[in-house]
């Protein structure tokens, strides 16, 4: 397929699964960040839209693609409960593990819009309701072409015994793999 490769940076989308339930099974606590204990690569997912091309582990933990230099790479992450009942997670670093340094360093940033909500008064998904919404990303410019492990440092959160808020469970992190390989 040969197709006219943009001459701008693209913006390349990726969500990262973590399974809470997982972690918590498998894994003890840990209420110290800067001890984060590292978890395996089961049950954790990077989902990725790229309008260049991806090229390999689409759902998995090491994802392969096209870029050129200076493409904006975007992550964001939920848990597979999508960060609600009895689960959530937050990103609180990410950072340069092993490998080549393919991206510039990962900046955390936020947005809000008064986003589409389920309606819990009238127990409808339609008219729904539109409240604010926070959505928190971090985001690097790709720099270079190769392969790289980042560290993706997490904070874990259950649901509490009161059943209505979130308690810290531990901190962890994961180490997926992005391999670059630049458009021609």
């Amino acid at each position: 397929m040969n197709q006219k490769v943009k001459a701008s940076s693209e913006t390349i989308d990726v969500l990262i699964v973590i399974n809470a339930e997982y972690i918590k099974k498998n894994y003890p606590r840990n209420t110290d960040p800067n001890n984060a204990q590292k978890i395996d690569h089961n049950n954790h997912y990077l989902i990725s839209h790229n309008p260049r091309e991806i090229v390999l582990g689409q759902g998995t933990a090491d994802l392969g693609i096209k870029a050129k230099l200076g493409d904006i790479f975007y992550l964001r992450t939920t848990t597979i409960h999508q960060n609600n009942d009895d689960f959530a997670v937050i990103v609180y670093k990410i950072e340069h593990g092993n490998g080549n340094t393919i991206f510039t360093p990962f900046q955390w940033d936020f947005s809000y819009t008064n986003a589409v909500q389920f309606n819990i008064d009238t127990y409808r998904p339609l008219p729904p309701l539109f409240k604010r919404q926070y959505f928190a990303n971090y985001n690097a410019k790709i720099k270079s072409e190769g392969t790289e492990n980042v560290f993706i440092y997490l904070a874990l959160y259950v649901l509490s015994n009161n059943g209505e808020s979130h308690e810290l469970y531990g901190y962890y992190y994961w180490d997926p793999q992005f391999k670059v390989d630049f458009i021609k």
